[in-house]
C-alpha cells in the first residue's frame, strides 16, 4: 500500500481534530510515497517520559548538530505519548555524536533515554 502525502495525512488529522504537533512535514513521506532506507540520520530515541515535549528533544539533542525533525509519537485515542521519537539530523556524523553522549546518560523527566540508529 503506497504512503499517502504529507499533505493528505495533514488534511485527514485536521478533520479527526488531532493538534498541529502531530502535522508530518512535508519531507516525512517524499513524493512518490517510498521512504528512502535509513542513512544513518535517523536516530531512535525511547524511554521518554509523559511530559517530554519535542522542544526537550530539540534542545538536547540540538546541542550535537542541525535537527531536520524531532517527532513523538503519541496514542490516536489519548494523545499520551508513547514514550519514544525519532529525531533526524542533518549530518551522519552529528546523529553519531549525539547517539555515543546521550544513550543512557541524557535524563529528561526524571527519565533515562536510551538513544540508538534506526534500524
Amino acid at each position: 500500500m503506497p504512503w499517502s502525502s504529507p499533505m493528505e495525512v495533514n488534511q485527514r488529522r485536521s478533520a479527526q481534530g488531532w493538534s498541529k504537533s502531530h502535522q508530518l512535514a512535508p519531507e516525512a513521506v517524499p513524493a512518490g510515497g517510498k521512504r528512502a532506507p535509513n542513512s544513518g540520520h535517523n536516530v531512535y530515541v525511547w524511554g521518554l517520559s509523559r511530559n517530554t515535549k519535542t522542544e526537550d528533544l530539540e534542545r538536547e539533542f540540538g546541542k550535537y548538530g542541525k535537527i531536520t525533525q524531532c517527532v513523538i509519537l503519541y496514542d490516536k485515542f489519548t494523545q499520551v505519548s508513547r514514550g519514544f521519537a525519532f529525531v533526524d539530523f542533518e549530518n551522519v556524523t552529528d546523529a553519531g555524536k549525539a547517539i555515543e553522549s546521550l544513550d543512557g546518560i541524557l535524563k529528561l523527566d526524571g527519565k533515562i533515554l536510551n538513544v540508538r540508529h534506526v534500524g
